[in-house]
């Protein structure tokens, strides 16, 4: 992938990932903390946006993590893979996209609407969550 793309994916992805923790942010009642974090090597880049819930919202499983987890992949100078999760720390995925593509509009329109779709639906997605809890 050359440096440009993987320039503009990065760009995307932290303005995404900034949007996203004002959004979250304002959640205050719920909210402990948010982390964003990177781990990468010289084909794979994965970017980590993590969503801690307050203390008095911990399950039974010790579930009070969320992460939004988007990784992708090159081959030379080509995109081989891009993906997203947005997933609980017990293993159940709320939301996710895959795209096999070296188009950077795309790739760029991809992502924004998954982090969208993960906007709309957060206080739905945190509601049924801790109504399980409260159970």
């Amino acid at each position: 992938m050359s440096l440009d793309k993987k320039n503009i994916i990065n760009e995307t992805i932290h303005y995404l990932f900034k949007e996203l923790k004002k959004d979250v942010s304002k959640k205050k009642e719920t909210l402990k903390v948010t982390f964003i974090s990177d781990d990468f090597d010289d084909s794979k880049h994965i970017r980590y946006f993590e969503i801690l819930l307050e203390d008095s919202f911990l399950n039974d499983k010790d579930v009070d993590l969320f992460d939004i987890e988007i990784v992708y992949e090159s081959i030379g100078n080509s995109i081989a893979n891009i993906k997203g999760e947005f997933y609980g720390a017990d293993g159940n995925i709320f939301k996710e996209f895959s795209v096999k593509l070296d188009d950077i509009t795309t790739i760029k329109y991809e992502l924004t609407l998954f982090i969208s779709e993960i906007k709309k639906d957060y206080d739905s997605i945190i509601a049924e969550y801790i109504n399980k809890v409260a159970r």
